[in-house]
C-alpha cells in the first residue's frame, strides 16, 4: 500500500544535527538575554511571558518593548 522511502542518511546523523541545532539556539537566547536587556532571540515563550509580566505590573511602555520581538517572527 504505502512504500516507506529509504533514509539517505543515518539516524545518528540526524540526531547529531538536532543536537547542534538546540546547542546554537541556547547560546544565541543566552547571548542576546545578556545583551540585549532581557530579551530572547528565538524563544517567543520567554517574550510572551515578559510582555505578560510587565503588563500586569502596569509597565505598558515596557511591555510594548516585548512586542516587536514576538511578531517579528511571524
Amino acid at each position: 500500500m504505502f512504500k516507506m522511502k529509504k533514509r539517505s542518511y543515518r539516524v545518528f546523523e540526524g540526531l547529531r544535527v538536532a543536537t547542534l541545532v538546540s546547542y546554537i539556539g541556547g547560546f544565541i537566547d543566552a547571548y542576546t538575554y545578556n545583551t540585549q536587556d532581557g530579551r530572547f532571540a528565538s524563544i517567543q515563550t520567554g517574550n510572551l511571558l515578559y510582555l505578560v509580566i510587565h503588563l500586569v505590573e502596569g509597565h505598558i511602555a515596557r511591555a510594548f518593548s516585548y512586542v516587536i520581538p514576538i511578531f517579528s517572527l511571524f
